[in-house]
This record gives C-alpha cells, structure tokens and sequence, in this order.
C-alpha cells in the first residue's frame, strides 16, 4: 500500500498532507491500543480533528510571523505546517522518529523553508533541549494522568516569557484536570470551540486552548 496525499482547506490556505497507508482514520502501522515497551500509547500517524481545529486558529490568529514555534508530539505535523506558512521558525518534535519523517515530508510538500524548520525527536520526560518558544502547539496531547507533571514541567521549560500555549482537544476529564493544575500553577487564558469532521467521520466538538503564565506567578 502507498501513502496517501490530502489536500486540505485551512483557512485560506490550501496544504499538502501526506499519511502512511490506512490513515487518516486512525488505522496506521502501528495499533493505538496496544502500548509500546515503555508503557506509552502512540498514534502519530492519523489525522485528527484537533490538528485540523488548530491548524484553523493559527490562521485565524494572524500573529505568528517570525516567532519561535514548537510543536509537541507533531505525528504527521498540520499545525506545525500551517504555522510556517505563517512565517514561523518551526520545530517538530515527536518521541517517534519515523513521525518525524512525515512531517519532514509534510513541510517540503508545502514549501517550508528549510532554514526555518527544523525536526527533533523528544521524549517529554527527560527533554535534551535548552530552547525556548513564542508558542508551543499541542493536539489531543493530554490523554494520560500519569504524563501530566511531565508536560507541566516540559511547558515550563520550553516556553519564553510571556509564551503561549495552544492545545487542542476534546473536553474530556483527563483535559479538564490537567487545565485545572494549569491554573494551579499561574496559567489563564481563552477558549475557542470548533465543531469539525473529517471525510467519513462524525463531527467532534474541538476546544482550542490559548493560555499564557501570570507574569506574577512565574
């Protein structure tokens, strides 16, 4: 089987999204419910309707060019995309090397320039990078209670003063705790929903985080 290319409207942007065979309903090389030797659950390679609901509020922002950009966990690398083509420096990472293939391919295919990308494997609970970013993107990344004080500290780490977060997800309870140890820790900030479906998928009701550190509580 071959991969597949989508062309996907996002905004007013048109981008080129290439999937491994199988996706982009979920079904990839590898099974999302059988966790990995290290205990973690992987499903990079499909595309959701959470990088698609933040992909569209990256354009809508409008306030991304020339800033540093990370994105967590990118899989197949939409929301990083859309914000290059925005005129960000983008960093994809993912703690599976052969996501960062795709996404590679994902940001040639749109003309990403090279010096402003740059693509990096990252394992959130011991993180070898010393940068900081403007913005840090995240989709449907919240899943797992135990990974929570991982992320808090990943975010502290990574975000620049007066830095913003973007996570999209579905309100489940896992997110709400996690967002409520956000505000624990000094974060407020907005929400934006989106009710999206992808080709031959219901619609899910997506919400778009954008929270940002009280200076004061830093």
């Amino acid at each position: 089987m071959n991969d597949k290319t989508l062309l996907l409207e996002v905004g007013d942007r048109s981008v080129r999204l290439t999937t491994p065979p199988g996706a982009p309903n979920g079904h990839g090389p590898e099974s999302e419910s059988e966790p990995e030797s290290d205990g973690r659950i992987y499903f990079w390679w499909g595309l959701t309707a959470a990088a698609l609901a933040l992909a569209r509020e990256l354009v809508a922002r409008g306030d991304l060019a020339d800033r540093r950009v990370v994105e967590l966990g990118c899989g197949l690398g939409l929301p990083g995309v859309v914000a290059g083509l925005e005129g960000a420096q983008v960093t994809f990472t993912d703690a599976k090397a052969d996501a960062l293939v795709y996404a590679r391919q994902n940001a040639g295919a749109n003309d990403l320039p090279r010096d402003r990308t740059a693509f990096e494997v990252l394992d959130w609970v011991h993180p070898a990078t010393g940068q900081r970013f403007d913005f840090v993107l995240g989709t449907e990344i919240l899943y797992d209670y135990n990974m929570h004080r991982a992320q808090l500290d990943l975010f502290d780490r990574l975000l620049a003063p007066g830095g913003t977060l973007l996570l999209a997800d579905r309100r489940r309870r896992v997110v709400e705790r996690f967002f409520g140890r956000l505000r624990d820790s000094g974060f407020g900030g907005t929400t934006t929903d989106y009710n999206l479906a992808l080709p031959g998928e219901p619609a899910h009701k997506i919400t778009v985080f954008a929270w940002r550190r009280d200076p004061e509580k830093s």
